[in-house]
Order: C-alpha cells, then structure tokens, then sequence
C-alpha cells in the first residue's frame, strides 16, 4: 500500500484542538496553504473550498472513476486548488484501483455519508 506523509492541519484562525483538525496528505496540504477558497464567478467573489465537517461531500463533488468532478463553484474551487486531478493523482488513483484499493470503503463510505 502506498503512503505519504500527512499533517493534522487547523485553519489558519483556528485553535488546536480536536473538533478543528483535518487529516490532509502533504500535496494537499501544500496546495491549501492558509488560503480560505479561491475568487471566481462573476461578478467575482469568494468561494470558500469544500468544508469536511459542514458540507455533504456529495453536494459538492462526484467520484467518476479515478477523476474527482466538480459539481458546484465549491467543488471547483476544491478540485482546481488542490490539484485533485493532476496528472499523478490519476495515475496513483490507477494503480490503487487495479489493486483493488480504490476507492477504499471508508470513502465510499464518506462519500455516502453512512460513516
């Protein structure tokens, strides 16, 4: 099984404490930075990313296959920020699909929302 380094991150206001964490890899950790979202629309505006613990995963975003499909400005923020579908996290998403590690039933799971 593949591995990669993780972080318990806050946002960038926020205290250290359980109910303010989210386990995110290194990439999307780098790629979040302490931004909040990304502006865009018109008229321009910000749009926060994809919230873990308040947004339904499925409001916002789709698994098609190994691609991770925005379905609202939210999604598309989170996936395009992110890099969600760069050229090696589809490739990564392959090799554990073959595998048979992908996606893992914990995700479905969240994605489902039955966790």
């Amino acid at each position: 099984m593949l591995s990669f380094p993780s972080k318990w991150t806050t946002s960038s206001a926020g205290k250290t404490v359980a109910t303010n964490l989210a386990l995110a890899c290194f990439p999307c950790n780098v790629a979040k930075g302490s931004d909040l979202g990304s502006v865009m629309g018109s008229p321009r505006r910000l749009v926060p990313f994809h919230h873990p613990r308040e947004d339904r995963w499925r409001d916002h975003l789709q698994l098609r296959g190994v691609r991770i499909a925005p379905l609202t400005e939210i999604g598309e923020v989170t996936v395009r920020l992110l890099g969600l579908n760069t050229k090696d996290r589809l490739l990564e998403r392959r090799a554990l699909a073959a595998s048979g590690l992908y996606p893992s039933m914990e995700a479905l799971a969240y994605i489902r929302e039955l966790a």
